[in-house]
């Protein structure tokens, strides 16, 4: 019985919507082969049944090409790396991606004496780990106290400095936890203490009191426990003591007391994988329930017929393709504009983490009891998927930075400092040759970014006749600035904390729709100069039910801020145009059922 059902479980008859909007170097492809290898799945099943660090599904993809593609350090191709292994099994992504995060610091700090022989490693086959959290002060970083003493080296034995000397050695000290492969991996990327905290001290002085170090694993770096999880049951999530570990002064990343900016800048671009892997697990998710629901019969025919089930398997979908593509926006964005893509990446890492546990929700609504057994697969969707959200900032801290900078932008809104074009800037994005994190992280910032509402009416403009018809989205877009706007004139933004959360997380849901129009509408994406859809035809009703339902729903939500505030004449001209709140849902939702229609006959047409 258990095996009849497991075979109604098959692995996804297409490649996920990263893929088809990010089409994978042939590296990838290599590791994708090896890792779907059935022994190594099986491995893989056991592994994460016993909480068994998954040794065989790495060594697999290391013998493919995985140490040769971190080592490269392109930050689409590893971006597509957390997206593809994400979508097989969450402790096996963790633990790839982790290689990249703690490569980050060394090359955004490192010399490029440090970078070549960390790099060099890397291509060896070691792996690494970012040491940051203790089991004190959690992600409070600047609390750690874990310590690295200056000093130099006095035959062979360590001295404390004495006077202004520089020092030729650091001694490590103290405990770090809750760290992605503490126990396992080789090289180690270190924030530590490098000046004693003061009591007194503000948190700009406590900044400069961080460093951090890389360094390889020796007898002195001591394994502690490993932390039993309930995602990711096989990854090494575990912790590390240093007992007077000496490292050399020249594996100091930048100065002494530039630790804490360098996590920052560290934080900015891993967000991007964050996203990636939340767009690698939805896709998993859309997978599952899609070959479920096309083996389960009921009535004489397969559930996904039934209207109820469709509903679900529609929604999965959008869900899919909306967190792919805002993944997919930000891994280009951190190619072509380096640290410039902080927003970008905010809102790829808040919104792709939001869009997965929708899917993974709607998909577990297929299965019904099924979605909940153990012995089943989906079960460790719905263990895992809430794991990427808290990652590199919860769901809290992501929608704080979010309000601000939405405030940022309806700022520059209101006095109408727009940016560059939008199309030429998406097109600059979109079009940048791959290239290594180093030269991406060594771009300047770009603070005059195309604000969105420029960016949605530019897209309606451009294919408006072979492009997926956008309505009154526009309009939509610029209501949710004349609401911050209407509220910050009303005296109601700073008070209310949960209205400004409210209003980042529509803005979060609007950019990633922009980003599903730039890349999942074949006509709009063409004339970006972005490579053809393999099947375009297979996209466009689900762009426009994209279109129709998260439009919709991003008017619901302002109309219940709006409430909420107290405001009453806020609507932009443009959306007054569009005949209010009340026609423009009815504009966004007359498109639904045609394209609710063609989006169910696509699903109908899969094994």
């Amino acid at each position: 019985m258990l095996e009849r059902e497991r075979e109604r479980f098959h692995d996804p008859p297409d490649p996920s919507a990263y893929a088809r909007f990010c089409p994978a170097p042939p590296a990838l492809a290599a590791i994708a082969t090896a890792i779907d290898a059935p022994e190594v799945r099986d491995e893989l099943a056991r592994c994460e049944e016993e909480a068994r660090y998954p040794r065989a599904a790495l060594d697999a993809a290391r013998a493919a090409a995985l140490s040769a593609l971190l080592a490269t350090a392109r930050a689409h191709e590893l971006c597509a790396l957390n997206a593809l292994c994400a979508e097989r099994d969450a402790s096996l992504a963790i633990t790839c991606g982790v290689n990249a995060l703690a490569l980050l610091p060394v090359l955004a700090g490192g010399s490029p004496e440090q970078r070549e022989r960390v790099l060099a490693r890397v291509a060896e086959g070691a792996f690494a780990s970012l040491l940051l959290t203790e089991a004190e002060h959690g992600s409070n970083l600047l609390r750690i106290e874990a310590s690295a003493e200056p000093g130099v080296l006095v035959g062979g034995a360590f001295r404390p400095l004495a006077g202004d000397e520089e020092p030729t050695h650091y001694r490590l000290r103290g405990e770090k936890h809750f760290i992605n492969g503490a126990r396992e991996h080789e090289l180690l990327v270190a924030l530590l203490r490098t000046r004693p905290a003061a009591q007194d001290a503000s948190p700009l002085r406590a900044r400069g009191d961080l460093s951090v170090f890389w360094l390889e694993r020796d007898a002195s770096v001591v394994p502690l426990r490993r932390w039993r999880t309930l995602p990711a049951r096989a990854a090494d999530i575990s912790g590390l003591r240093f007992e007077g570990t000496l490292v050399p002064a020249a594996q100091r990343l930048g100065p002494e007391g530039s630790g804490f900016g360098l996590i920052r800048k560290t934080l900015t671009v891993s967000r991007g994988g964050i996203a990636a892997l939340a767009a690698g697990i939805a896709a998993r998710a859309r997978g599952l329930a899609g070959s479920y629901a096309a083996r389960r019969n009921l009535y004489g025919a397969p559930i996904r017929d039934l209207g109820a089930i469709a509903e679900h398997l529609l929604r999965l979908e959008v869900a899919e393709r909306l967190a792919a593509a805002v993944a997919v926006r930000a891994s280009w964005a951190i190619n072509a504009q380096g640290l410039g893509a902080a927003a970008t990446t905010a809102i790829a890492k808040f919104a792709a983490c939001e869009l997965a546990e929708e899917a993974v929700d709607q998909g577990a609504r297929v299965l019904g009891g099924r979605a909940l057994l153990e012995e089943l697969p989906y079960a460790r969707l719905l263990r895992d998927v809430r794991l990427y959200g808290v990652f590199d900032g919860t769901r809290h801290v992501m929608l704080a930075e979010l309000e601000g900078r939405l405030a940022d932008e309806v700022y520059r809104w209101m006095r109408a400092e727009g940016g560059d074009d939008p199309l030429a800037a998406s097109i600059a994005i979109y079009g940048a040759p791959g290239r290594s994190l180093v030269g991406a992280l060594a771009a300047g910032a770009r603070p005059s970014a195309p604000l969105l509402p420029e960016r949605v009416a530019a897209l309606a403009s451009l294919a408006p006749e072979e492009g997926v018809p956008l309505g009154p989205l526009p309009a939509v877009v610029e209501a949710l600035y004349a609401l911050v706007r209407a509220a910050r004139e009303a005296g109601r933004w700073d008070d209310d904390q949960a209205a400004r959360f409210a209003a980042a997380e529509v803005f979060a849901r609007l950019a990633a729709l922009a980003a599903l129009i730039e890349l999942g509408d074949p006509a709009r994406r063409t004339a970006l100069g972005v490579g053809p859809l393999d099947r375009p035809e297979e996209e466009r009703p689900f762009v426009r039910l994209a279109v129709a339902w998260h439009g919709a729903d991003a008017l619901a939500r302002l109309q219940v801020l709006a409430a909420r505030l107290g405001l009453a004449e806020w609507e932009p001209p443009s959306l007054r145009k569009a005949g209010g709140l009340a026609g423009a849902l009815e504009t966004l939702l007359r498109e639904e059922p045609a394209a609710r229609a063609a989006a169910r006959a696509r699903l109908a047409t899969r094994n």
